[in-house]
C-alpha cells in the first residue's frame, strides 16, 4: 500500500529535498498532456489578471514557475515558495517583474491589504480542510477589498491516476472538488464572487496521445479538442473575490 503524506508540516518538508523538485520538473512539463494543461491554465489565469488591472500579483507555491513564467498583465510580482531548490529553479526562468521570497504560506512576510491578485495552482488542494480554512485566512489578509485570487481544483468527478514520489514513495494528500463544493468552499471563507470555470475536456483522448510523436497538426488539434465542452472537464479554475 502506497503512504500518503498528509498534513501542513509534512507536505511543506517534502517538497523541499532537491530530488523531489527534479521529479516535479519532469511530472510538471514531461508531456504533451501537462504541457498542454499548463498552457490552458496560463492562458485563462492571463485573461482573468487582464480583467482584474494587477498592479501587485502575487504567486503562492510558485515551485519551479511552470505557470508564472507565462503570466502577463500585472505590473509587479512576488513568488513565494518554502522550498529553496523550488526557488532556485524558479529564478532561471522569470524576469526582472518578479521577485522571489522563501518562506512559509501561512505567515507571509506582507502587510495586509497589499495585492490586487493572488495566483495559487497545485497547491491549495494538498491540505486537509482545517489547515486550508487557516490558509485561507492568511491569503484574504495580504489581499486589498476587491481583490482576487485564482486556484485550481482537481475534478472529483473524474478518474485519477496517482504518481509516486522518489523520495518518500508516496502520494501527497491530494483534495478533490466538483464546482457546487468549491464554490460553498471559498463561501465558507467569506469570499464574495466566485466563479469556476472548466479547463481541459477529452482529457482522456489527450492524455492517450501524451506519448506518441506529436508535430505541429496534432498539437493544434488536441488544443481545439480540449476546449469542447463535452464529458467531465480534467480540472477548474477557481476565482474568488475577496469582499
Amino acid at each position: 500500500m502506497v503512504a500518503e503524506v498528509h498534513g501542513k508540516d509534512s507536505i511543506i518538508e517534502y517538497y523541499r529535498h532537491a530530488d523531489v523538485v527534479e521529479e516535479y520538473q519532469g511530472l510538471r512539463a514531461g508531456n504533451l498532456f501537462r504541457k498542454l494543461r499548463t498552457e490552458l491554465h496560463a492562458e485563462k489565469i492571463n485573461g482573468i489578471l487582464a480583467e482584474q488591472k494587477v498592479s501587485k500579483l502575487l504567486e503562492v507555491g510558485i515551485g519551479t514557475a511552470r505557470i508564472s513564467r507565462n503570466l502577463q498583465n500585472f505590473e509587479e510580482a512576488w513568488g513565494v515558495d518554502a522550498s529553496a531548490n523550488m526557488l532556485k529553479e524558479a529564478k532561471k526562468v522569470l524576469d526582472v517583474k518578479w521577485t522571489l521570497k522563501k518562506c512559509d504560506a501561512f505567515r507571509l512576510p506582507f502587510k495586509n491589504n497589499e495585492f490586487d491578485a493572488i495566483v495559487s495552482t497545485r497547491f491549495t488542494w494538498h491540505f486537509n480542510k482545517e489547515d486550508r480554512k487557516k490558509l485561507f485566512d492568511e491569503l484574504q489578509r495580504v489581499m486589498k477589498p476587491g481583490a482576487i485570487i485564482i486556484t485550481d481544483a482537481l475534478n472529483a468527478e473524474v478518474k485519477r491516476y496517482g504518481f509516486k514520489k522518489t523520495r518518500l514513495k508516496g502520494m501527497v494528500f491530494t483534495f478533490r472538488y466538483t464546482p457546487e463544493t468549491v464554490k460553498k468552499e471559498f463561501e465558507s471563507y467569506g469570499f464574495g464572487e466566485v466563479r469556476v470555470f472548466p479547463i481541459m475536456w477529452f482529457f482522456s483522448v489527450i492524455r492517450a496521445l501524451s506519448g506518441r510523436e506529436c508535430g505541429k497538426k496534432l498539437y493544434f488539434l488536441l488544443r481545439i479538442l480540449s476546449r469542447v465542452p463535452v464529458g467531465k472537464p480534467y480540472d477548474y479554475l477557481v476565482v474568488a473575490r475577496k469582499r
